[in-house]
């Protein structure tokens, strides 16, 4: 116990502290426990450890890297890790010293029912997760013939992102933001979260509004190809319908 308690305080003062990220999300590398089934990141104290444990990732084809996460935004770290849908931390895998913890034992937060009136929470814990998982094995091998596991994850991605709530990006006159890629395909920017439409808005340049997942195909200009899911993590390009 006293050892847990210990960890706890290092997670909020430690002078460390990396997270381990993949190559193909930008986000934190997400695992799922064979035994548990909990959704867990890899967390440690050390660099040296920290890159111990990526070599070893890289080794075995999960391309990641190293984020130091630095104590002034810890807090914003692991409260965001709820809008991914992780709820575990993983400290210090694959050494004496592994401990795993709830999330919850570090950061709580109110629930959305207990929120003051008119304050609204945007996210899509479920369908962030199942992108990370989605996407870090779809990109292993771009193009190639998916799999029953990534059919089933495909599946159970876009079932999440029919019922789900999203905030967009508009900028005054020249309405919302699209992605206008070489080919000439046009894609609408969508976000899951706050966080994730303030990395993308971090000049200011754009003020949010709120989309229904059941509205969008109906919103989407004639000209558009599809949406393009949190541009600056994981990136994720739907190809949807629209109106014609």
């Amino acid at each position: 116990m006293n050892r847990r308690l210990g960890i706890l305080s290092m997670l909020r003062y430690a002078k460390e502290l990396y997270v381990i990220m993949s190559d193909y999300t930008r986000m934190p590398y997400v695992y799922c426990a064979p035994n548990t089934y909990e959704d867990e990141v890899f967390l440690y104290f050390r660099e040296e450890d920290a890159r111990f444990a990526a070599k070893k990732m890289d080794d075995s084809g999960e391309p990641v890297y190293l984020s130091k996460i630095e104590e002034r935004s810890r807090l914003y770290f692991f409260t965001a890790l709820y809008t991914m849908g992780i709820d575990a931390l993983l400290v210090d895998r694959w050494l004496q010293t592994e401990t795993f913890l709830k999330l919850s034992d570090l950061v709580t937060r109110p629930k959305t029912e207990d929120l003051p009136p008119g304050k609204l929470r945007i996210e899509n814990p479920q369908l962030h997760l199942t992108s990370m998982y989605f996407l870090q094995e779809y990109r292993k091998n771009p193009g190639r013939r998916m799999t029953k596991e990534l059919l089933e994850l495909n599946e159970e991605m876009m079932a999440h992102f029919h019922k789900g709530r999203y905030l967009v990006a508009a900028q005054g006159r020249q309405g919302l933001a699209i992605l206008r890629q070489n080919s000439g395909h046009i894609y609408q920017l969508l976000f899951t979260d706050f966080q994730e439409f303030h990395k993308f808005n971090a000049d200011g340049e754009y003020r949010m509004a709120v989309l229904e997942g059941g509205d969008i195909a109906e919103q989407l200009p004639p000209e558009s190809s599809g949406v393009v899911l949190n541009p600056s993590g994981i990136n994720l390009l739907l190809d949807i319908t629209g109106r014609k």
